[in-house]
């Protein structure tokens, strides 16, 4: 559950109520940001949604030591002499660390075994560093001896280890600004009515121009670091990292960062951390940080009030600020004048805003000791107001840092999340247009360029690197990428007028890879593997190679697919009444296989070769098939291609009903965990917690923006499927031209929805019997009814299944209720489920492409009256569902179109 969830629910809620035009009205008449919160979050608790936070959602992990021991078990093995996997081991005892109870052996335990590691390592000042934290934190004397003599051997080595590399310190090379001294001379700031303020330059500049160096006013770190770099000062110390005392999800590099921060920010965070980390994205994150960082520059609640009421501080900008008296107070007046754009929004939009800040408001003023900060009202209201500020000037001002190996070359760290080479141009604007309020009219937009997929290479421009100088940027070659970042830039420079093309973009992406190593933006994980991952694309040379990164974006695909197949498998195996000895046998086969831990890891540690197989339909087809038939089973081609059509359809249909990145990981383990209950072998379960645990490593490894990368990349590689799916037509998910219906009017469709990855076909059997009950009930309680009940018998069973009777003229039909019932009532009994299953050698399974719908008349909606400026609903809600009625029911019979039902009769 996260926040959006929490509004996208509230807004449904209120949708089938029919109150979305009331509170819409009402929320529309506030006029204090405040006010408009402060209802919003009377709302959620009226719903019950706070109620339903807590119960679900913790706001803090607590010390035990049972997780303690088990993450450190769990590091043992990544240590240990078959695996050897130190980095994955440091992680895992870095969080022992963090759940080591106070007093506790856990703690001194936690230190010694990554002293262990940074031995083997070579690490070796490291490794003294944590020996004597092991001993600080009384380490047992049963063990003491082994700590004795690695410390021994470590200060006999310690000579042995070569210094690390400083970064390099990179100048600006203009006269400073006269009136903001961090940026060159040659910038001013322009405001326009269409494109509000802005930076540009007076002269030319060339690549490799350094035209600002500044420091930012706060950051935060972003979850999956947590335990990895220190909360404080954002240094990668994880060698030397120590917990938080109290909670389990941040660690710092020194008593110094851990003393800075528990007396600022991490006392209020501290208390609902793991809230904090689940319910919000990085763009609250540092809209509350950018707000908690302001109360410490104030002694009192109504300095900082009189502060921000200032008249002057309301527009002001970085050119505004008085440089040569420049203190954080200062710096806020800026961070403070930021635009809003809050008279561009809609309602909907200042809606979900106050949901999110209704949400935030409320755990950080109800649970922390941010209470006796605020005092009274006034001091809350105003933080509400604050906070609700800075959530909607964060998206536009907030810049995220990337460390190289997160680096590929579908990224830019100076657009707005919509690079052209990633996004079409109708996307682009589209994307800009909802999050910033302002459409863009840079080169890209303006001249339509490709996205990289389509990027050709241009005649007679060269490629600006050989194979050895790639070779020397993956090995992290402080050298060479001093020697040649120049090198880059004035190649870049004199082939401007080329600009697309595939020479520029890898000249592009050299360059980015030589000034990270330059600053020491290299994770030390990747300085020490000297890891090919470094560079996870090139387009280099003429023969073009996919990077074993794609497979591990991928990976996701051939797990959650393989999961679809089983579940075809087994719904197949008991339609088919086969022995439940040999059907157990095909699921144990086909899960060994499908999760085995070797095959799993090479997919997500990813082949090293510069040949390793794209991972493409056919590929991907291949390798499940042959998974498929690794048992006493046999497919055929035409019946893998139906077992494939459903697989990869079903899929895609989940992911379409999915907004977030982190809903690909529940997507996935719901998918295990399914799966794990066929037969509930205990073999399966461990296999199952294996690749969970494979899973959630390689997840919580990367970034927010390659988990969102790797979720865009699940959703492409699935567009080009479009076939028609009985099951998904016949629950009324899908429509008779192939498209997705996002939020369909089934009462069952939020069962579904919530339970996503799951067994569809169990479930769907499960709501198709207990409708069938419904209308045995229906139809024996008609039997001595009105011929109108008949009639409202019917509306109901249409409605259930799907049908419309929006038919005007000579395409519709009358047909007599009573008839009505007895025709569905016995189309009905005849379909036992709602799929008709795959069989084996060939049998057969329902068409894909079902029947043509030209002869069937078209459906005509009822037209609504709709202000869509006053809607509480999201875009992506679109439009409010036109009435599901049956238009006028008369006495004795229903207008209803019997081309229709022949033709619904016939999907299987």
């Amino acid at each position: 559950m996260d926040v959006y969830d929490v509004s996208d629910d509230l807004v449904k809620k209120l949708n089938d109520w029919k109150l979305i035009s009331i509170i819409s009205g009402k929320f529309n008449e506030l006029k204090e940001n405040h006010s408009k919160v402060n209802f919003v979050e009377h709302a959620l608790i009226d719903f019950k949604y706070i109620e339903k936070i807590l119960l679900n959602v913790k706001l803090r992990e607590e010390k035990c030591n049972k997780r303690s021991s088990e993450y450190r078990m769990l590091g043992n093995e990544q240590f240990s002499l078959k695996n050897k996997k130190y980095f994955q081991a440091l992680e895992l005892y870095n969080k022992s660390i963090c759940f080591s109870e106070p007093g506790s052996e856990n703690l001194s335990i936690g230190y010694a075994n990554r002293s262990a590691v940074l031995f083997e390592w070579k690490r070796y000042h490291e490794c003294l560093a944590n020996i004597e934290l092991a001993r600080k934190a009384n380490y047992p004397a049963r063990l003491m001896h082994k700590l004795d003599k690695r410390e021994k051997d470590c200060r006999l080595l310690l000579a042995t280890q070569p210094p690390d590399v400083q970064s390099y310190q990179f100048q600006m090379e203009f006269e400073p600004h006269l009136q903001v001294p961090n940026i060159a001379d040659c910038l001013e700031l322009r405001e326009t009515p269409e494109e509000g303020r802005f930076i540009c330059t007076k002269r030319d500049l060339v690549v490799g121009d350094l035209i600002a160096i500044e420091e930012p006013f706060c950051s935060t770190l972003l979850p999956p670091m947590r335990y990895i770099r220190c909360a404080t000062c954002k240094e990668e110390k994880y060698l030397t990292l120590i917990p938080c005392e109290t909670c389990c999800s941040v660690m710092f590099c020194s008593e110094e960062c851990y003393e800075r921060a528990v007396s600022t920010f991490h006392k209020y965070e501290c208390p609902v951390i793991d809230l904090l980390h689940t319910m919000f994205n990085k763009i609250h994150g540092i809209a509350l940080r950018v707000c908690l960082t302001a109360l410490e520059l104030f002694p009192t609640i109504e300095e900082l009030m009189g502060f921000c009421e200032e008249p002057d501080n309301q527009q002001r900008s970085a050119f505004d600020l008085d440089y040569a008296n420049f203190t954080a107070r200062e710096h806020y007046r800026a961070i403070h004048g930021m635009v809003t754009n809050q008279h561009l929004r809609s309602v909907s939009d200042l809606f979900q805003r106050s949901v999110v800040c209704a949400v935030l408001k409320h755990f950080m003023i109800n649970y922390t000791p941010l209470k006796e900060f605020l005092g009274g009202e006034e001091g809350q209201n105003f933080f509400t107001e604050l906070l609700f500020r800075h959530l909607q000037t964060s998206p536009s001002n907030m810049h995220g840092i990337d460390l190289v190996e997160q680096l590929n070359e579908t990224k830019d760290d100076t657009t707005h999340s919509a690079h052209f080479a990633v996004f079409p141009k109708a996307k682009r604007i589209e994307t800009l247009s909802i999050q910033y309020r302002f459409t863009c009219k840079c080169e890209a937009c303006q001249n339509d360029y490709p996205t990289f997929d389509k990027l050709q290479p241009k005649l007679f421009i060269p490629y600006v690197n050989e194979e050895k100088d790639m070779k020397s940027l993956i090995a992290y070659d402080f050298d060479f990428a001093l020697k040649n970042y120049r090198k880059y830039c004035e190649f870049l420079t004199k082939h401007k007028d080329a600009y697309p093309c595939e020479q520029i973009s890898s000249a592009e992406e050299s360059l980015k890879m030589a000034l990270h190593i330059l600053v020491d933006a290299v994770p030390l994980k990747a300085k020490m593997n000297q890891s090919p991952q470094f560079f996870e694309r090139s387009k280099s040379y003429d023969q073009k190679t996919e990077s074993s990164d794609n497979e591990q974006k991928l990976e996701a695909i051939r797990m959650n697919l393989g999961c679809e197949m089983l579940y075809v498998i087994d719904q197949r195996l008991k339609a088919q009444q086969i022995p439940v000895n040999k059907s157990k046998q095909v699921i144990h086969d086909v899960i060994a296989v499908l999760l085995d831990p070797k095959f799993l890891d090479s997919l997500i540690i990813g082949s090293t070769q510069s040949t390793a197989q794209l991972f493409t339909e056919n590929h991907c087809k291949f390798m499940l098939k042959d998974i498929a038939t690794c048992s006493l089973m046999q497919l055929n081609s035409d019946s893998m291609d139906k077992l494939w059509n459903l697989m990869t359809m079903v899929y895609k249909w989940q992911l379409y009903l999915t907004r977030h990145q982190h809903h690909l990981l529940d997507i996935t383990f719901r998918h295990l965990d399914s799966i794990a209950n066929l037969y509930g072998e205990e073999k399966h379960t461990l296999l199952i917690d294996f690749t969970k645990n494979t899973l959630l490593d390689f997840w919580n490894s990367c970034s927010d923006d390659e988990q969102l990368s790797i979720f865009r990349t699940n959703k492409a590689w699935l567009e080009f499927f479009n076939t028609k799916i009985s099951l998904l037509i016949r629950l009324g998910f899908q429509t008779l031209d192939g498209n997705f219906i996002e939020n369909a009017n089934e009462s069952y469709f939020q069962e579904f929805r919530d339970t996503v990855g799951e067994n569809i076909y169990t479930k769907s059997m499960e709501i198709a019997k207990r409708k069938r009950q419904e209308l045995e009930e229906e139809v024996t309680n008609s039997s001595n009814t009105s011929s109108r009940s008949s009639a409202n018998c019917v509306n109901q069973l249409t409605e259930m299944l799907n049908y419309s009777s929006f038919l005007k003229g000579a395409d519709a039909q009358t047909l007599a209720a009573t008839d009505m019932q007895r025709q569905l009532g016995q189309n009905l009994k005849q379909s036992n489920t709602l799929f008709q299953d795959l069989g084996f050698n060939g049998a057969g399974i329902v068409d894909m492409q079902t029947t043509t719908t030209t002869n069937v008349p078209e459906f005509v909606p009822v037209e609504t009256s709709y202000n869509q400026q006053n809607d509480l609903r999201p875009a992506i809600y679109g439009q409010p569902s036109v009435s599901q009625g049956f238009g006028k029911c008369y006495e004795g019979g229903l207008s209803l179109n019997k081309d229709l039902l022949d033709f619904y009769s016939k999907l299987d």
